[in-house]
């Protein structure tokens, strides 16, 4: 099991198993929660277990998205074409909600300035920096509730606010998991 945390807030991610189709890997199934200080966001009431599921196609799942988004810079998201019962976004050097900010910076500290640029000289000179910031977004449809009719592309979502260095250790994470699955299976 993969855990991406900030703040108290979590992403818990564990890939479930694979299906086999006309003899090669087609689908992985997963499993996941968002967590709040290491509990489940939703009750057995609502949730069963709390707990989220589905199936991916094996070509294309959160390590291949983690993968693309971290070597590019890019945003990018991730779901199941098929079942759209849930989205992972990532937008690099983003903050929710995405737009300009409306308050006015009137003064910065000197010292402070003299961070920021120091910190944007060694980003132009090596691009990628252990302490970059992304937005990740995990957002469930509703179908995923009990007594649920069907999809509606609404639903809660989950904003964690992380680093370069903190995605790649959960990518890390999601890799052994994934590897390890593919031998027993």
């Amino acid at each position: 099991m993969a855990i991406l945390e900030s703040d108290g807030l979590a992403f818990e991610f564990r890939y479930a198993g694979m299906h086999r189709m006309n003899g090669a890997w087609d689908e992985v199934s997963f499993e996941y929660g968002l967590l709040w200080k290491g509990e489940s966001m939703f009750n057995e009431k609502t949730m069963g277990s709390g707990r989220f599921s589905g199936d991916s196609d094996d070509d294309y799942h959160l390590i291949h998205l983690l993968d693309h988004v971290l070597a590019t810079g890019k945003a990018d998201y991730w779901n199941d074409i098929g079942e759209p019962q849930h989205c992972v976004a990532i937008y690099p050097d983003d903050w929710f909600p995405f737009l300009p900010n409306r308050l006015k910076i009137v003064r910065i500290d000197n010292a402070y300035q003299a961070e920021l640029d120091a910190r944007e000289r060694l980003k132009a000179e090596k691009g990628q920096l252990p302490d970059d910031h992304f937005t990740v977004i995990v957002h469930v449809d509703t179908y995923q509730f009990d007594k649920s009719e069907g999809y509606t592309t609404q639903g809660p979502a989950l904003i964690l606010n992380v680093y370069r260095h903190q995605l790649a250790a959960f990518r890390a994470e999601l890799e052994t998991e994934y590897a390890a699955l593919r031998k027993i299976e």
